[in-house]
């Protein structure tokens, strides 16, 4: 259910930032869902994203000289959650690099390229392992049975290949709706010039905070920790 997925990647802490997983609502929904509306649905989360987000670049924007402190400790906090770490670079980096972007950087435009096939790619690979752990493992006994012990051992070893698959499938759906909330709080021409290019410093400065904080916890990624917690 959704709750599996706020438990595995604390993605209740993460809700003013990245909004509800796609994979939490469709485990959660009881219907299936037209393409049409699950676009409506995407566009309604990256609306409330984006203005939470405006809200939280808001300070640096008005010259709050206490914005970083407090970003700073924010990040702390959040990065002791599970995958807490890593869920902060992944969305320190879009902020950064949309920021970059938004500046005029072209190279920025570039490495966001590859960065995204690179994150693509990971979803690949790891679910290619998890079916070759498959196709190599034995499940039959002597009397040509399957074998219930050596089932649950597959299960066991099956289990870190597929939360790291469900971890990099999120995170294609992270930093593509984070994309799209930098984006609309970026290109927001109800503000003047002088608002919309200090929301880029503001971006640029958030990201690179989110980019550095960094877990005191060694379990923080841990498939089978977190699953024990």
């Amino acid at each position: 259910s959704g709750a599996f997925f706020t438990m595995l990647f604390g993605n209740e802490k993460f809700e003013h930032l990245v909004g509800r997983l796609n994979l939490a609502m469709m485990t959660d929904s009881e219907v299936d869902l037209t393409s049409e509306e699950s676009s409506v649905i995407q566009e309604r989360r990256q609306i409330r994203l984006a203005v939470k987000l405006a809200a939280l670049l808001q300070p640096f924007v008005d010259g709050d000289e206490n914005f970083s402190d407090t970003m700073t400790k924010h990040a702390q906090e959040l990065a002791e959650v599970s995958f807490g770490e890593d869920m902060l670079h992944t969305i320190g980096y879009i902020y950064s690099n949309e920021a970059e972007q938004a500046l005029g950087s072209i190279g920025a435009k570039w490495e966001a390229r590859g960065h995204s096939i690179k994150t693509k790619m990971a979803v690949v690979g790891s679910a290619w392992r998890m079916y070759r752990k498959m196709r190599t493992v034995n499940l039959k006994g002597e009397d040509g049975e399957e074998d219930v012990a050596k089932k649950m051992e597959q299960d066991k070893d099956m289990l870190p290949l597929f939360l790291e698959t469900v971890w990099n499938v999120s995170l294609i759906d992270i930093e593509s709706t984070i994309k799209g909330v930098c984006q609309k709080v970026l290109a927001d021409m109800s503000q003047g010039p002088e608002v919309r290019q200090r929301r880029m410093e503001a971006l640029q400065t958030l990201g690179n905070i989110l980019m550095a904080a960094k877990s005191q916890s060694e379990d923080a990624k841990d498939f089978m920790k977190v699953m024990e917690e």
